[in-house]
């Protein structure tokens, strides 16, 4: 995977309670429960990831820290562990959350899918369309 860059400056309503669904548009379970996009990108804002390079994790700062905590607070229902809004995301705020996503995911097993289709949810671009 290479790092993931934005220069769009569109913003657009995402649902971040919505299920990801696969490439046969099945919604993708997490155990018995169905994977809220909302699940993946707390999970990845949420602390430290780990960083290969090192062996160890991640160093944030504390402002790369305080940017991520606002993100989540933006994406999470109060009160609702597990619930997840609605939110027109910034173009900042997408870099800063595909990167997280982008190093959350080399952590799973089928993370190339997942963070393609994440990718395709939050930026808006489409696994069906020809690059050529």
């Amino acid at each position: 995977m290479t790092e993931p860059t934005t220069n769009d400056n569109k913003r657009r309503e995402i649902d971040f309670d919505e299920p990801l669904v696969d490439l046969w548009d099945e919604p993708i379970k997490q155990g018995d429960n169905e994977l809220k996009l909302g699940t993946l990108c707390y999970n990845s804002l949420k602390e430290p990831l780990p960083d290969p390079a090192s062996g160890g994790v991640e160093k944030i700062d504390d402002g790369e820290v305080w940017k991520r905590a606002k993100l989540l607070k933006k994406l999470c229902v109060k009160g609702e562990p597990g619930m997840f809004k609605s939110y027109a995301i910034k173009s900042k705020e997408k870099d800063l959350l595909m990167g997280c996503l982008h190093k959350y995911c080399r952590t799973m097993g089928s993370g190339q899918l997942l963070y393609s289709l994440c990718r395709e949810v939050i930026r808006g671009d489409s696994l069906e369309e020809d690059d050529d």
